[in-house]
Parts: C-alpha cells; structure tokens; sequence
C-alpha cells in the first residue's frame, strides 16, 4: 500500500516537474530554433505536454472517487475537498495526497458557524474558486514567459501583475465571504423571528453576489476573442450591477433549500439531546 502512495504522489507531483523540465530545456538551448527538422528533446517535449493534462485528468476522477468511497471524513468535508479538488486541481491534489493518502487522518465535523458559512455561501464560493483553476496556471505560465523571455518578444511586467492581482482578487474575494459567512451566523443565532432570520441571509447573499458577479463577467468576457461591446470595464461593470438581479430566484431557491436542510439538521440535534 505504502509503495502504490509513493507511485501515486510521484504522479501527482508529475505537472511541477514536466514545468521545471521545460524551464530547463529552455534555458539549456536544448531545441534549436528554426531548425528543419524537429529534434528528439522537441518530440519528447510534445509527447509530454499531451501527456500531462491526460495524467491531470485521470488523477483528478481518481482523487474524487477515493474522496467519496476510502475516506473517513464528515460529508461537509467531503463536499469541500471536492470543489477544491475541481477548482484547484493540481494545486490541490499535492495537499490531498499528503493530508488523506500519505497520512490518512480522521476529522471532526466542521463547527457549526464554518458549516453554516460553507452551506449558504456555498454556490459564491464555488463560483470563486472554479475561475482559480484557469487563472492560477495562467498566471504561473504569464510569469514564465517574461522570466524566459528577452528583447521585443517579452512579456510587459504590467501584464504579469495583472495576471496576478486577478489571483489575488478572487482568492481575497473568497476569504471576505468565508469570513462573512461566519459573522451572518452570528446575527442569524440572535435573530428570533424566521422571517428576519432569512430576509437577513436574503440580503447577505445578495449583497456579496455583487463583486462575485462582477468577477465573473470580466472573466467570461476575457474568453470571449472579441472587440465587441460590452468590452471596456465600465461597460461591464455596468453589465454585472444586473446579474444579482436575474439571479434572484436561484438565490431564494437556493435559502428555500439551506432553510429545509437546517431545520431538519436542527430537529435531528434536538433528538439527539
């Protein structure tokens, strides 16, 4: 079993070294340029870069399965690894292998405000999370180029900075709404009215959709290659003021559900007792 690990996190290890193996067959001068025919290191190189997002994608269905069937954690926990595993992929299988596979442990539920924080603002989280999984890799292969870049050809540090603040943005983005999330349950245990109870989390989820919303319109636009409207960022930040709107019955679908799922979890804590 112990050997089956080690095989396991040398593949998952895999991406970090095929990067570093490129970095240094740039820097080396080990492919030619403007050669007739390719050399060997460029057809190995090739075969590699299919290779790898294959092997990322064989781990990440491998990681999900052993997730949901070998680990003893709590569901809530389950659900989380998950969206982290989906949204972070080969940044977070390394963490995953080392906590659950290298050195299985077994885990509490999760404090009562963190899965309270977690379940409500669950959608916004993930909605934050899932454009990391694109931008991190971009950001790490933006910073590559102008490190190996040189002349005419190189990339402005302008745009690396960019590609990072992006990063940092939804990662700061998920940390506010975490946090909030725990401080809405604070309000949501002195409140005694159910109404003002869910018209309070109504207004919370409504209120944090708005930069949520904004990042994820600058951030489909960008996939988009094209110069048409709406394109400047004022045009688009006018565009995402009017996706908490449209997305107001999936918000009080989605509270409709959280409030069943609560209270059923809070009758069954008082049974318990």
């Amino acid at each position: 079993m112990r050997h089956q690990a080690i095989l396991l996190g040398a593949l998952t290890a895999w991406p970090f070294a095929f990067g570093v193996l490129v970095l240094l067959v740039e820097i080396l001068g080990l492919i030619p340029r403007g050669s007739a025919t390719p050399p060997p290191a460029f057809v190995v190189i090739l075969a590699l870069l299919v290779l790898t997002p294959l092997t990322v994608l064989g781990l990440l269905v491998f990681y999900l399965v052993y997730l949901f069937t070998k680990t003893p954690l709590p569901q809530e926990r389950k659900l989380i690894w998950a969206v982290a595993l989906v949204a972070g992929h080969m940044v977070a299988m390394p963490v995953f292998w080392w906590r659950h596979v290298w050195k299985p442990r077994n885990m509490a539920p999760l404090p009562e405000a963190k899965r309270f924080a977690w379940l409500v603002f669950g959608p916004l989280l993930l909605a934050v999370l899932l454009p990391l999984g694109y931008l991190v890799p971009l950001a790490i292969g933006i910073t590559g180029a102008a490190m190996l870049g040189n002349g005419s050809g190189s990339v402005p540090t302008r745009v690396v900075l960019q590609s990072w603040a992006w990063v940092f943005g939804l990662g700061l983005t998920f940390v506010v709404i975490a946090v909030a999330g725990r401080w809405c349950h604070a309000v949501f245990e002195r409140l005694r009215s159910r109404g003002a109870v869910w018209s309070w989390m109504w207004f919370a989820f409504t209120l944090m959709l708005f930069p949520v919303g904004w990042f994820g319109t600058v951030f489909l636009r960008s996939l988009i290659p094209s110069d048409g409207p709406p394109s400047t960022l004022p045009e688009l930040t006018r565009l995402a003021l009017i996706v908490p709107l449209l997305a107001q019955p999936g918000v009080i679908l989605w509270l409709y559900l959280v409030a069943r799922w609560w209270r059923r979890g809070a009758a069954g804590r008082a049974t318990s007792k």
